[in-house]
């Protein structure tokens, strides 16, 4: 079991399958989580107490551990991305896929490319120093200085 964070919220990567958290019991302290691809059909839900699993449901999709390791690989370089204060996010991203590259080479084609990945890794690194978005101005708000 291993907990990812993706899109403001936790997600769940257990055998092949990726599951959202719906609600929690507050009396027994139980979790459940609902398969991703529930809109797909699927309505197979894992519950949780305690780190334990006391009950889950079949899936009809097939498992995806190709994507879990994806989603895996993508959340572990954001954090990278997040704590390598010097380094540029190319710098980091590069330097993470090697290292990937070193043991899980039949993984590399799988992978995203940094152009896929780099708005995410930028808005992530710019989140962690409080920078904040840059929106466009119109042509009226710009100045080119004076003009003769």
């Amino acid at each position: 079991m291993i907990f990812i964070e993706r899109n403001g919220g936790v997600v769940l990567l257990r055998n092949g399958h990726q599951y959202t958290k719906i609600r929690t019991d507050n009396k027994t302290g139980a979790e459940v989580w609902r398969c991703v691809k529930w809109r797909k059909k699927c309505g197979a839900t894992v519950t949780l107490k305690e780190g334990c699993v006391p009950s889950e449901t079949a899936h009809i999709c097939q498992p995806d551990y190709t994507a879990n390791f994806i989603a895996k690989t993508k959340y572990e370089c954001k954090k990278k991305v997040m704590t390598s204060d010097l380094a540029s996010v190319p710098q980091t991203y590069n330097k993470f896929i090697a290292e990937i590259k070193e043991t899980n080479i039949d993984m590399m084609h799988h992978m995203p490319s940094f152009r896929s990945v780099k708005s995410a890794m930028y808005a992530i690194r710019g989140k962690q120093f409080g920078v904040k978005k840059r929106s466009k101005k119109s042509s009226d708000e710009c100045s080119m200085g004076e003009t003769e």
